[in-house]
């Protein structure tokens, strides 16, 4: 991913966030592992395009996180790569705080939900060691919404400065994909194994962080949403769970969402 953003930013040509989903959803989607469900399912607006939910096959755990994605701009000449909707709307940093609040009322409720950036960026973004190559990049929404709203509160014109949205001033908040996934233990990481290392991540920020935010503890949940518990079912019973979910709220909002099943098949 980091080398084709690459080539195009050779080209001048400006990549969407949406394309780059589509085709991550689409891969995983070609692994065809009944345990990874890939779906579209109609949503609240919650400040999330698209949403990750680790559940145990027995339905007894469960943790969702709600993700928002951004792509790096880069064909501006002589100005820095920005992140330039990173503060939507209109550089105010609304989206962010309403991520931000989505997860800490669910969170109210019993369901475990962790809010997350992930950032599409070309190779050249950054001087990272190749095999840990930064096409795909993430970050805690919580240091996310706090960066922007320090920003837009310093600002003369109330709005978050153009050096907030930088990759360079985003980058210390960053860490991999693998530092989530990869696991020794089982090729679906587990909920709880999937909250552990978002905790060790907040640690290691908080540590090198001057009045940063504070964030809850991440924790799975023994609440799992009655729609996800039904596609565990569904998959125990050896029935496909691949088509989209129609129920819920009813609400006409619809985006994609994948559910990661751990535990034996």
């Amino acid at each position: 991913m980091a080398s084709e953003l690459e080539q195009a930013k050779s080209l001048h040509h400006q990549s969407r966030e949406t394309s780059w989903t589509d085709r991550m959803l689409l891969e995983l989607k070609k692994l065809r592992d009944p345990r990874i469900v890939v779906q579209s399912s109609h949503e609240r607006l919650t400040g999330a395009d698209m949403d990750w939910h680790f559940v145990r096959r027995d339905g007894q755990r469960h943790i969702h996180l709600a993700v928002q994605a951004k792509i790096l701009h880069y064909t501006k000449p002589r100005t820095p790569d920005r992140y330039d909707d990173l503060a939507y709307p209109e550089r105010s940093g609304k989206q962010s705080r309403q991520l931000v609040n989505y997860a800490r009322k669910r969170v109210r409720e019993g369901i475990a939900t962790y809010p997350l950036y992930l950032f599409y960026n070309p190779a050249s973004a950054t001087n990272w060691p190749l095999l840990t190559s930064p096409g795909i990049t993430l970050a805690s929404g919580f240091r996310i919404a706090h960066h922007l709203n320090t920003s837009f509160r310093m600002s003369r014109d109330r709005k978050v400065a153009l050096e907030a949205t930088e990759f360079e001033t985003i980058e210390p908040l960053m860490f991999l994909l693998s530092d989530i996934f990869c696991c020794e233990i089982a090729d679906v990481p587990d909920p709880d194994n999937v909250a552990f290392a978002l905790g060790n991540l907040e640690d290691e920020m908080h540590a090198i962080t001057i009045n940063g935010p504070r964030v809850p503890t991440p924790g799975a949940s023994e609440l799992v949403p009655q729609d996800i518990k039904v596609i565990v079912d569904r998959l125990r019973d050896d029935v496909s769970a691949s088509v989209d979910f129609e129920g819920g709220d009813g609400l006409p909002l619809k985006r994609p969402r994948v559910i990661f099943v751990s535990g034996d098949r």
